[in-house]
């Protein structure tokens, strides 16, 4: 849970608002009657492939059937730059200089352009919808219960 205090100084509670707007995970603030509103859904939906996709990755990456491919896939490669590297060198040379030469700066600029606007307009949705919630707000702003001077 994020902690808020009104007593800490106007850093911390920066810190504790942009934890609240921007963190993709607040299943414990909704419990019961507090539940996600529809500008913070839209906000989740375009960070979506930003939070999922490099877990879906890693998972992917662990697995041992893709790790046993690739490691075979590195091995091939290394045996034939041991016995062949100057064919190798050169194959691979131009398949890397075919593949730069043949992506055009432009459709790179405006794929990082694309995707950094959208990120941007999900997180202020997504942070906008949370502060919107009054509900979720109430909830933030309650005093935390610590067990551990309750004793």
């Amino acid at each position: 849970m994020i902690e808020y205090s009104n007593n800490d100084n106007i850093v911390f509670r920066f810190i504790s608002h942009y934890k609240l707007g921007t963190q993709s995970d607040l299943s414990e603030y909704y419990k019961g009657d507090v539940q996600p509103n529809l500008i913070e859904r839209i906000g989740d939906v375009g960070l979506w492939m930003l939070e999922n996709i490099p877990r879906k990755v890693w998972q992917m990456a662990t697995e041992p059937r893709v790790v046993t491919i690739a490691l075979t896939a590195m091995t091939l490669f290394s045996i034939t730059l041991a016995f062949y590297p100057v064919t190798t060198y050169l194959a691979t040379y131009d398949v890397v200089v075919f593949v730069v030469t043949n992506t055009p700066f432009w459709a790179v600029k405006l794929a990082v352009y694309i995707a950094l606007v959208e990120t941007t307009i999900a997180k202020a949705l997504r942070a906008y919808g949370r502060f919107s919630n009054q509900a979720l707000m109430d909830k933030f702003y309650q005093p935390q219960q610590n067990t551990a001077t309750n004793k």
